[in-house]
This record gives structure tokens, C-alpha cells and sequence, in this order.
């Protein structure tokens, strides 16, 4: 049994490692233009979310490893985190499976490994003097 304080100490790293993630992942999105226009003919129901704070709960999905009915379920217990994504309503599964077809490839790669420099940082990686895989001795 976990003595006294420690659960809520790991509650509150947990929380603070999921606000970085989600403050990077926005500084990533809402750097680039919207992914798609919301409600472009400004027919039926208004929007209610921005599309990049959609993406922005995709990437957490995807970085948690939670299917869309436990993300929305997470979404709802952290709002917290609502301010930091951007979101001012809780979005259902459907509006976060929609705005994963919604995505395009393009926008994806373009956004998060071209133009983040990812290829040049691989490359950084590789020129490092030490061997990745140590020899074993014999």
C-alpha cells in the first residue's frame, strides 16, 4: 500500500506531464493554418470547437493510446486542460472520429515532420561520435 501523499504527488506529475504535452502539441498546431474551414457556408449548427483544438485533442489520443469514447471520457474529467487545448465545448467521439477523417496525410506530415525540422534532427542524432549499439565483449 502507497504511504500518505504519494498517490496525489503522481496524480500531479501525471497532470503536469499532460499539460506539457498538450501545450507543445498547440504551439505545434496553432502554428499552421487550420487544417479545414469550420462551417464554411455559415449553414447549420455553428461550430463548436476550432478544428486545431480538435487536432490538438487527436494527437493526445494518439500520444495517451485511449480510443475516442475513453479520450472524450478523459476530456471530461480534465478540464483543466480545456483552456490550454482551446476547446470551449466537450466534443463527442463522433466529432473527434469526423476530424480524424477529416485530416489530410499532407497536412499531417507537412506540419509535424517536414517543417518541424525532423529530418535535420535525425541527422543530429547520427553524427554523434558514440556508437548507437555497444559491442559485446567477447
Amino acid at each position: 500500500m502507497a504511504a500518505q501523499g504519494q498517490l496525489s504527488d503522481y496524480e500531479s506529475g501525471k497532470e503536469k506531464e499532460y499539460e506539457e504535452f498538450v501545450r507543445l502539441a498547440r504551439e505545434f498546431v496553432y502554428a499552421r493554418e487550420a487544417p479545414w474551414e469550420a462551417n464554411p457556408a455559415k449553414r447549420g449548427q455553428p461550430t463548436k470547437n476550432d478544428p486545431r483544438a480538435l487536432v490538438v485533442c487527436l494527437l493526445l489520443k494518439i500520444w495517451l493510446g485511449k480510443p475516442y469514447r475513453d479520450m472524450v471520457s478523459f476530456l471530461s474529467n480534465s478540464t483543466y486542460l480545456w483552456p490550454i487545448i482551446g476547446l470551449r465545448t466537450l466534443p463527442g467521439r463522433m466529432d473527434l472520429q469526423r476530424a480524424m477523417n477529416r485530416l489530410t496525410k499532407e497536412y499531417l506530415f507537412n506540419t509535424f515532420i517536414v517543417e518541424q525540422g525532423y529530418h535535420a534532427k535525425e541527422d543530429a542524432r547520427r553524427s554523434v561520435s558514440a556508437p548507437l549499439v555497444v559491442q559485446a565483449s567477447r
